[in-house]
């Protein structure tokens, strides 16, 4: 067992003992994070789905991120990362939504932000987080960083969560 799928199982174990669910937004990770989640065998009992929102358009529409923010700031920056995971978890009804927003790859200049730049949002009714990462490599090793991040990430909200 890969460290994905490592953290995978780790999440999957607390969100089945608190009696919770998770939802995707994904982006710059293009399904990855959806992928990693379900490799492990009886993840739908707590991952409900998610939806890979490549274009502005379904940013918008399915997720509910702000036009004004995505014209004025654009598609990778904080904002857009708590907008999608809280859109996710609310559009899935779950009690969990994670996003990943960013510049994979390998295009330098094509974007505002630079390549390797990425957000993680984390949304729950009682807190939305978002991880700020600088990544570097190429871009499957920062989808692959992303997710590992993202998973790491909530696995430690979910741990701070329980000790509460």
């Amino acid at each position: 067992m890969n460290r994905l799928e490592a953290l995978s199982v780790t999440v999957g174990k607390r969100l089945l003992q608190r009696k919770e669910s998770v939802s995707i937004a994904e982006s710059c990770t293009g399904g990855l994070l959806g992928d990693v989640l379900t490799r492990i065998p009886g993840s739908s009992a707590y991952f409900k789905g998610g939806i890979i929102a490549y274009h502005s358009e379904i940013k918008e529409r399915l997720l509910g991120v702000k036009s004004l923010l995505l014209s004025g700031k654009g598609t990778v920056n904080e904002q857009v990362a708590e907008e999608m995971a809280k859109g996710v978890r609310i559009l899935f009804s779950t009690t969990w939504g994670i996003s990943t927003t960013g510049v994979a790859g390998p295009e330098p200049g094509s974007h505002r932000e630079k390549v390797g730049t990425v957000f993680v949002g984390v949304s729950s009714a009682k807190q939305n987080q978002v991880l700020p990462l600088n990544l570097h490599g190429s871009r499957q090793f920062i989808k692959r960083l992303a997710v590992y991040h993202a998973l790491h990430f909530f696995s430690q909200l979910l741990e701070d969560e329980t000790s509460r």
